[in-house]
């Protein structure tokens, strides 16, 4: 009796197997392009693009991911964003879209935002041209930030053994002293400067520019020198314009100083060196020959080139730390205001 039950069910399910009923669920079988293309070519001719298709690809057929996609790949300073505007009217109205969003965040983060040059300029323009001008800031501050990173040596010009009022007995004393270690610190720095006077020169012309100066003729270029000056009075990066000018105006003012210094006492060094060694070895002239007093004087064409460039960045750095102070004091009557 077991016996032929378990037949029974063996039987019932191979039926079930080999004839599958409407209830049962069927697994899908893998069918490969080339019988779906014997079976039903307009199927794969709807499913897959032909490489020798006459008919280009449409730009207007992209995802709405790729275009956001190109769009950032383009940048918020590109023109090109302007351009994509007039493809068709859905790229219009996305872009569109796109500049009324950047417009909002731009409006928060220009302290004077910029005006429409007509009343027919796109929000995608308008936007364009705020990213411009904070770029036009931002790349100014890197140079700055760059310029800041350096050393910026302060040489130790004070070194009372070349002054005049020195006994001889002094200078022929062979022993080392704290002024002759004095001197050799400040030759050794001296070894190590990092920055040059014109880079120092070019990051003061910038830094007046960013703190909008009345004077424009900082820069070679005046337009460059216009444009980082209107776009610095309209962003809202002047805390960080004042804070780094305020770190360049004083290590230059420093610098030039130290710089100005050490020319000067070079220049007594030198005048001292001649009279010490015309005390030291007498000389004797025949008659006839005519005492040449320009042979014992200095060549004040060395220090007068090094000298006019030393004060004008020391001229430059003042400016920068006045300006700097002034438009702190005018941000702070704004905030109490």
């Amino acid at each position: 009796m077991s016996t032929t039950i378990i037949n029974e069910t063996i039987e019932r399910k191979r039926k079930l197997s080999y004839a599958p009923s409407d209830h049962c669920i069927v697994p899908p079988r893998f069918i490969s392009a080339k019988k779906l293309r014997v079976l039903c070519p307009s199927l794969l001719r709807s499913s897959f693009s032909s490489p020798h298709s006459s008919q280009p690809a449409s730009f207007t057929a992209l995802p709405q991911e790729l275009f956001c996609k190109i769009v950032a790949y383009i940048g918020p300073t590109s023109s090109s964003l302007c351009a994509l505007s007039q493809v068709t009217r859905e790229h219009n109205a996305f872009v569109k879209t796109i500049g009324d969003a950047m417009m909002q965040r731009a409006s928060l983060r220009f302290r004077i935002p910029l005006p429409p040059k007509s009343e027919c300029e796109s929000s995608i323009s308008l936007f364009v041209r705020h990213a411009r001008a904070s770029k036009c800031v931002h790349d100014s501050l890197e140079v700055l930030d760059g310029v800041l990173r350096k050393e910026f040596p302060v040489m130790c010009v004070t070194s009372t053994s070349f002054h005049r009022g020195v006994s001889k007995q002094h200078h022929a004393s062979p022993k080392p002293n704290s002024e002759t270690t004095t001197t050799t610190t400040s030759l050794d720095q001296c070894n190590r400067i990092t920055i040059k006077p014109s880079e120092v020169d070019h990051a003061l012309n910038i830094a007046l520019c960013l703190l909008s100066a009345g004077k424009k003729h900082y820069h070679i270029d005046l337009e460059q020198a216009m444009n980082i000056a209107e776009s610095a009075s309209t962003t809202a990066l002047a805390w960080r314009v004042s804070s780094l000018c305020r770190i360049l105006g004083a290590k230059a003012y420093q610098y030039a100083k130290a710089r100005i210094c050490s020319a000067v006492e070079l220049e007594e060094q030198h005048d001292y060196s001649i009279y010490q060694v015309t005390d030291v070895y007498r000389v004797e002239y025949e008659e006839g020959d005519e005492f040449e007093d320009d042979d014992l004087s200095v060549d004040s064409s060395d220090f007068d080139v090094v000298a006019d460039e030393d004060m004008m960045l020391l001229d430059k750095a003042s400016l920068v730390m006045k300006l700097t102070v002034l438009r702190d004091a005018s941000a702070h009557r704004q905030v109490v205001g």
